[in-house]
């Protein structure tokens, strides 16, 4: 089961499942890993991770942290309130692209990103040179989506 916890309630033995941050802000090769000694503990403090979320199928629990699936609910529930207060006040002026084109055209950046992460990761592992052209294109349009 995938449970989300506060940093400080990270233990050795826990399975990370997610790092809940960039792929760029962390030392890590992977967003998860096993924490098997203090070093990795001190890493994860020092990046200034606050929450994160943890497989208790391929680690150690927290018994009383939150389900993924309670913290997605959550989520989605302030979301929806948010949006909710916002028309109620008519603050926020109507988007320019139809929220079905802006979630598939952020599917495609996000999918593309993905395999040139993939590719990266294998490259690295393969002890290749990490082509960065290849890279720049789907930065430019992940900043341009913004």
């Amino acid at each position: 089961m995938i449970k989300r916890i506060r940093r400080d309630q990270l233990k050795l033995g826990m399975y990370i499942h997610d790092l809940n941050c960039s792929w760029v802000d962390h030392p890590f090769l992977l967003n998860s890993l096993k924490v098997e000694d203090e070093k990795t503990l001190a890493k994860i403090a020092e990046i200034g991770v606050k929450e994160l979320f943890i497989d208790t199928d391929k680690g150690l629990d927290v018994l009383d942290a939150q389900r993924e699936e309670d913290y997605k609910a959550e989520v989605h529930r302030e979301f929806h309130e948010k949006i909710a207060d916002t028309q109620r006040h008519g603050s926020s002026p109507s988007p320019s692209v139809p929220l079905k084109e802006e979630i598939a055209n952020a599917r495609v950046v996000h999918d593309d990103a993905q395999l040139i992460v993939h590719k990266i990761l294998s490259d690295v592992r393969l002890g290749k040179q990490v082509e960065v052209e290849k890279i720049e294109p789907v930065l430019e349009r992940i900043s341009r989506w913004n």
